[in-house]
């Protein structure tokens, strides 16, 4: 499939054979009404002639689609020669000036057809030259000399003008093939690097822009056109740009327009921020721990002493019933600080290629029976036993289980649970998708987040804890959710070992 430089090349060829077509019956035309005297009668056999040149004219309008382009142009100079040849017989034969139109088609020809061109065209004109002086000469007995002298003169000056004229193009193409190379080259190393960049002149119009977003492209323009800041930190639409700005100067010193160049910094920020989010949480969990080992210990004497001193006499109900209730808070904090060690823990794992598939059913099948009975709803997963990844099984499995519990407690009073295997080449992930409560557009940056929940008895550990298994897998998790409509939680993991 051609390209676009060949396309623009072929319509520029095209644009210049009409340009030809139309001008040389503009010439001959021009030419013919305007080469005799005003007070003599313009004979009959000009307007034949210009009646054909505009006939043959169109015929040629009509063929440029239909033949190729050079045999299109020979067809064309071959009927030049002819329609110059006439005009030399209907202006005074071997008197007539217009022998020197034979050069200019010889010009021509090299222009559009090159050397080869201005060979074929000039052996066309000297031959119809010379037929025409012999039949001169024969006709008007005309001296020897006199067709020597003429032939020599005209043969000489074609001669003449087709080796500078092919001298000439042949330079001319090889500039101007030379300059495309280079303006091709800048163009395509301009567009191919990832920065964005857009030129104005003086006068506000775009020079130069590989921003492909036309509304984009507008924006950055209006900030340039300002000239309120050489260097920012810019927003357009939900992306972060830096914006830089130089002035454009001649060897003079003289503005001659502006440059601006826009790197997209969207992901690098949003590194940034999960660097620091991240080194927050390391921080947080070091020092938690401690605190948890800390808080453990004692916790442990407290509900063994509770269960000594419950069970050294008969208690009363009340003492019974606060006894129970000790040992049930004390259970609650337990599993707390359990949930928040568990985020804390870092380890590196055990990895091996696993069924995703096997993981899922796994997860699904250790889920609280009272949890989905609880509500009139429905787990779907269609089982795929044909993806795997290299992971942590149990690490990957306590994910999935997370994000399942936390589907299944935003399903108010019935509803649906999918489970899909999504990914490519590359990747895999593992999608959690409800149909429950949804999830709030300015929550949706602190769900991972430690200790953030949005359920009452929530202690705000679980995605904070999916998170940094994934992350430890070199993966990510991505959740999408409109208020009333549901979430999705999408566990992305790379497929080979990492």
């Amino acid at each position: 499939m051609p390209d676009g430089s060949a396309m623009n090349e072929s319509g520029r060829n095209s644009r210049g054979l009409v340009g030809l077509i139309l001008l040389r019956a503009l010439i001959v035309t021009l030419i013919l009404l305007t080469a005799y005297p005003i007070f003599f009668e313009i004979p009959r056999t000009f307007y034949y002639i210009i009646a054909g040149t505009i006939v043959l004219s169109l015929g040629f309008l009509g063929l440029v689609k239909l033949i190729p382009l050079n045999i299109n142009l020979c067809v064309q100079f071959f009927f030049d020669v002819a329609i110059v040849t006439a005009m030399i017989v209907v202006t005074g034969g071997e008197e007539s000036l217009f022998p020197f139109f034979y050069a200019l088609l010889i010009i021509l020809a090299s222009v559009y057809l090159g050397m080869r061109g201005a060979l074929y065209v000039f052996f066309l004109s000297t031959l119809s030259y010379s037929v025409l002086l012999l039949y001169l000469s024969e006709q008007r007995s005309l001296p020897l000399m006199f067709i020597i002298y003429r032939f020599y003169f005209f043969t000489f000056l074609f001669v003449a003008t087709t080796i500078l004229s092919s001298i000439l193009t042949e330079r001319l193409k090889r500039r101007s093939d030379e300059f495309s190379q280079v303006r091709l080259t800048t163009e395509e190393i301009l567009k191919s690097l990832p920065l964005e960049i857009l030129t104005i002149d003086n006068s506000g119009n775009v020079v130069f822009s590989n921003i492909r977003s036309i509304e984009r492209s507008k924006q950055i323009k209006e900030i340039l056109d300002r000239g309120d800041a050489r260097e920012k930190e810019i927003q357009l639409g939900p992306r972060s740009f830096i914006f830089v700005s130089q002035s454009i100067v001649n060897p003079e010193s003289k503005l001659i327009g502006k440059l601006a160049i826009v790197t997209d910094v969207t992901e690098l920020r949003k590194l940034q921020e999960d660097s620091k989010v991240a080194e927050r949480v390391r921080l947080l969990a070091e020092l938690g721990a401690s605190f948890a080992h800390e808080i453990r210990n004692p916790l442990a004497s407290i509900c063994g002493s509770v269960e000594i001193l419950a069970s050294s006499s008969k208690p009363s109900k009340k003492l019974k019933h606060l006894s129970e209730l000790i040992l049930k808070e004390a259970q609650r904090v337990n599993g707390i600080i359990q949930d928040f060690l568990d985020f804390a823990r870092i380890r590196p794992g055990t990895r091996e290629k696993m069924l995703l598939g096997q993981l899922i059913d796994e997860s699904i099948a250790t889920l609280p029976r009272e949890l989905i009975k609880s509500r009139k709803m429905k787990i779907i997963w269609q089982d795929d036993r044909s993806v795997w990844a290299w992971v942590d099984g149990e690490r990957i499995k306590q994910v999935v289980q997370i994000l399942l519990i936390n589907g299944l407690e935003a399903i108010k009073d019935e509803g649906e649970l999918r489970v899909s295997i999504l990914g490519d080449d590359r990747e895999v992930g593992i999608e959690v998708r409800d149909n429950g409560v949804g999830i709030k557009k300015e929550d949706l940056k602190r769900i991972f987040d430690p200790f953030y929940s949005g359920k009452k008895a929530g202690t705000g550990l679980g995605l904070a804890i999916a998170q940094r298994i994934v992350s430890e897998h070199n993966g990510r998790i991505e959740v999408k959710s409109r208020p009333g409509k549901g979430s999705a939680f999408v566990i992305w993991l790379p497929v080979g070992a990492v």
